[in-house]
């Protein structure tokens, strides 16, 4: 079965959405694109704002950088002079030290030496009465034996000769 439609049968429409007049949308496209162009307005502003603090800011610390980078090489430079004053002061105080270790060790010496000197001199001052009381053991040789005043003369030439000798190395020395 098939339903014709009666010809005159009016058939309803369906609705139709309202749209916005013509102008009303442009009305609306325009303030959206005012929002559009303040709100783009206002992010270049505050970009701008961002940009020019940083700028400043980058510059600042250009500057602190330039300081300290100055600061750095004057202090490196004065550590270096005071590294090259310390060095000279330590080589000095190494010569102190041998100086002064080679005055000491020559005052030992001739502390030795005065007293192998005094030594010697006792020595020679014995040397000199053993040889008196030979020459009066030999004025009075009526006293003695021959053989016991060669002794005694021997015995003295020795001891001389053993002091004598013991002068002899100081002054070598």
């Amino acid at each position: 079965m098939t339903f014709e439609t009666p010809p005159d049968a009016v058939v309803a429409e369906t609705p139709q959405l309202a749209r916005p007049s013509g102008r009303k949308g442009l009305v609306i496209g325009l303030i959206l694109a005012l929002v559009g162009v303040v709100a783009l307005g206002g992010l270049s502003a505050y970009l701008w704002s961002v940009h020019s603090q940083y700028v400043a800011q980058n510059e600042q610390l250009r500057d602190e950088a330039a300081t300290l980078g100055t600061d750095v090489a004057t202090e490196r430079a004065r550590v270096e002079q005071l590294q090259a004053q310390l060095d000279e002061t330590a080589a000095q105080l190494e010569t102190a030290k041998d100086t002064i270790n080679g005055l000491a060790n020559s005052e030992a010496q001739a502390g030795d030496d005065r007293q192998a000197l005094i030594d010697v001199a006792d020595g020679l001052q014995e040397c000199a009465s053993a040889r008196q009381d030979l020459i009066d053991h030999l004025n009075e040789s009526y006293k003695w034996t021959a053989a016991s005043l060669a002794q005694r003369e021997a015995d003295i030439t020795t001891y001389c000769k053993k002091v004598t000798k013991a002068y002899n190395e100081i002054l070598d020395d």
